[in-house]
């Protein structure tokens, strides 16, 4: 199955999703980070960036696998850069993120499956925008 990303009601085709996992011992008190990202390089496309999401301490990838993590903008404090992260639909129309849910599933080979779902305000200031994305991201080494 193709990833998909509904905004709202209407779906729009998204490219690729990779998925970047950063543990850090050596930084304050062990934390991992994540950064989520399609392919921007097509106008056709929606998109996510999702930059430097820290999911507390998870020392490996496995530790995320069946889990779900909730942030929203009162998170900034403990690390959920969610005000450095954004949501596009095709044409390059960004989306803010308000709130972000990210759950994981059993991974199959390099995808690991992904449900996204996120609360946004777009550049008119209109909130409680409704985005979801269903996929498989790609694990890649940072």
């Amino acid at each position: 199955m193709p990833d998909t990303l509904h905004i709202g009601d209407q779906p729009f085709p998204i490219g690729p999703i990779k998925l970047w996992f950063q543990y850090f011992l050596d930084d304050g008190p062990p934390h991992a980070w994540l950064d989520i990202h399609s392919n921007a390089d097509d106008d056709r496309l929606g998109g996510v960036a999702i930059n430097c999401l820290d999911i507390g301490d998870v020392p490996s990838l496995e530790g995320i696998v069946g889990k779900t993590f909730r942030f929203d903008g009162h998170d900034e404090a403990a690390g959920a850069e969610l005000s450095e992260s954004v949501f596009w639909m095709p044409g390059s129309k960004t989306l803010e993120i308000e709130s972000l849910q990210l759950r994981f599933g059993l991974p199959a080979g390099n995808a690991l499956p992904i449900e996204i779902s996120a609360v946004c305000t777009d550049h008119r200031g209109r909130r409680g925008i409704s985005v979801n994305i269903v996929g498989a991201a790609t694990v890649e080494a940072k």
